[in-house]
C-alpha cells in the first residue's frame, strides 16, 4: 500500500518481502540494489505487481523502473491528472 510505503526504497523493500527475500536489511542498502534484486526475482517468470494508493508515491521514478523490468503493474487510484489503470 503506497499510502504507508510511499518512497522508492519502501516500495521495493515490500515487494521483496512479498517475494520472501529475507536477507534484506533496511539500513545501508541503496534502492538501486533493491531494484536489482527485484529484477533477479522476476527475470525468469511473468510477474504482476499491484500498487494500491499509487497517488501517494513520492516519485513516479519507481513506476518507470518497474516497467523497465517488463513487470505488469496494476493501479487502483489516479496518479496526478492521469488515470493509471
Amino acid at each position: 500500500n503506497c499510502w504507508s510505503y510511499s518512497s522508492e526504497f519502501k516500495i521495493l523493500y515490500n515487494i521483496l518481502q512479498d517475494f520472501r527475500d529475507v536477507f534484506i536489511h533496511r539500513q545501508g542498502i541503496p534502492a538501486d540494489e533493491l531494484l536489482d534484486r527485484v529484477k533477479n526475482k522476476v527475470k525468469s517468470r511473468p510477474c504482476i505487481i499491484v500498487l494500491d494508493e499509487v497517488d501517494h508515491i513520492e516519485s513516479d521514478k519507481i513506476l518507470y523502473e518497474l516497467l523497465s523490468l517488463n513487470i505488469c503493474l496494476m493501479f487502483k487510484k489516479a496518479c496526478g491528472h492521469r488515470q493509471l489503470v
